[in-house]
């Protein structure tokens, strides 16, 4: 204990000296400056986090100084294991735990969440993040001390404490994580609000789920599995779910850019470039939680490959869903490209096809872009929904040869049995080709009249100014 005692007091005297010296640049204006452009904003929030990092990575270094020359070796490995997991790794837990939660300064809090939330979480992850560091100090103190894993109960009881610790605290704040996980942005879906009131359950399960995953484990004798502690980081990451879907938006809240033009279609196109954006970044983060989970349980290509059928089931499952999230990635970019430059077209032009009054003459009409990219986003998106499930089939085993040669069969049907079809789907792509109509203008058809409301790649839409809408084929 004397020694450890020097070593910590090493350290805290180190951190205070580098704090001290270091103050003026890592002490934060208590507001966020009205003006802040986003490069501004992205300094001032990743200082507060480089400057707690910076403050436990001078703790630990010199912690490790002090060991290394003025420790005797026979204690090196019971320091070596005790800085890092006691010490080292909660501080860590608690710099990024306040990066997000800021419980002193709520003008930088990304997660949503009321200043009594904010201090409560960082207090519990300081203390389940050192259970968890205790858990894997005492393995390994008993490791180096000739006692084998499994031959002492304290394991069990400390993992069955870690994960009720969990269960606890999740259904004692569940408001509040129901809080976090809906955002401070008024503009929630109700699947996203079933999602936010489900995530309570659903964290009691993960924790209740996990620890029974690792009596099964246990009690095949299948330690080596357990070494890394693959449980508690994927029990961790799971319920870390609310932190990082709030970070999402309070990112996208801070870091998304201004709203370009003015009136209602740039308002539906900001609103509509946000939710994009929080979309693509689950994605994003549902992707790395994938590799994360599949790379602590030891599921990378190589083991998948020479594994028995049940990994290798559950590797093509990882798999597929990667493939499936790349997709509605990609299709997520594509729309969000499009649906912005479509929203500029028509702000630029001023027309409003969801409020513009017509008369009895029309109106002026969109530009040629703002006709022709939404039959672009649909035939974009559709190639990409085929595309990528038929990636998705042939990973795990579905052979997608006889699905591609049945279409082309039923093409070939439809082209000899639809030719009337296929001549509209022709003739439209020529019409559009030579603009001969926009959306928006008021145009005659043999006879019938009206405001083109809607293009499709075998039709238009016309709708008169009494009212009824004709559906003309090309």
């Amino acid at each position: 204990l004397a020694v450890l005692m020097l070593v910590i007091a090493g350290g805290i005297v180190s951190e205070l000296i580098f704090r001290s010296v270091t103050r003026s640049w890592l002490t934060l204006p208590p507001e966020l400056p009205a003006n802040a452009t986003l490069t501004q904003t992205v300094i001032l929030l990743s200082k507060r986090l480089t400057s707690e990092i910076v403050a436990v990575g001078v703790f630990v270094l010199a912690a490790y100084l002090v060991t290394y020359y003025l420790v005797p070796d026979f204690y090196h490995p019971f320091i070596g294991a005790v800085g890092p997991l006691l010490i080292g790794l909660p501080r860590l837990a608690v710099a990024v735990t306040r990066f997000m939660m800021a419980p002193n300064n709520p003008a930088y809090r990304i997660v949503h969440a009321t200043d009594r939330t904010a201090r409560r979480m960082v207090f519990h992850m300081f203390w389940f993040v050192f259970l968890i560091g205790f858990s894997t100090f005492i393995i390994r103190f008993n490791a180096a001390n000739g006692v084998p894993v499994g031959e002492t109960r304290l394991g069990f009881w400390l993992n069955l404490g870690i994960h009720l610790y969990a269960a606890i605290v999740l259904w004692r704040y569940r408001e509040a994580s129901v809080m976090m996980m809906r955002g401070a942005d008024p503009d929630v879906s109700p699947i996203e609000e079933r999602i936010a009131r489900a995530f309570p359950v659903f964290g009691v399960i993960v924790a209740i789920g996990t620890w029974w995953i690792v009596n099964i484990v246990i009690s095949v004798g299948n330690f080596q599995l357990l070494a890394g502690s693959p449980h508690y980081k994927t029990m961790g990451i799971l319920l870390f779910a609310p932190a990082m879907d709030t970070l999402i938006r309070g990112l996208v809240r801070h870091l998304a850019p201004p709203m370009t033009g003015e009136g209602p279609v740039a308002e539906r196109a900001y609103a509509s470039t946000k939710r994009s954006y929080i979309r693509i970044g689950r994605v994003i983060v549902f992707g790395l939680v994938l590799i994360s989970i599949a790379g602590f349980w030891g599921m990378s290509p190589s083991s998948i490959a020479s594994a028995s059928v049940g990994e290798r089931f559950a590797g093509n499952i990882i798999e597929f869903l990667m493939i499936m999230s790349i997709g509605y990635l990609v299709y997520e970019v594509v729309s969000l490209i499009i649906n912005r430059k479509l929203a500029a077209e028509q702000t630029s032009a001023g027309y409003d096809p969801d409020t513009e009054d017509t008369g009895d003459g029309g109106g002026a009409g969109g530009s040629r872009l703002s006709t022709v990219l939404p039959l672009i986003l649909g035939v974009s998106r559709a190639s990409i929904v085929v595309v990528f499930l038929l990636l998705a089939l042939g990973n795990i085993g579905v052979d997608t040869t006889p699905l591609l040669a049945g279409a082309g069969i039923v093409g070939l049907a439809i082209g000899f049995g639809a030719q009337k079809l296929v001549t509209d789907v022709v003739s439209g792509i020529f019409f559009l080709i030579d603009d001969a109509f926009r959306t928006g203008e008021y145009v005659e058809v043999d006879g019938t009249m009206g405001t083109v409301e809607k293009i499709s790649i075998r039709s238009m839409q016309l709708r008169h100014h009494k009212g009824p809408v004709h559906t003309l084929p090309y």
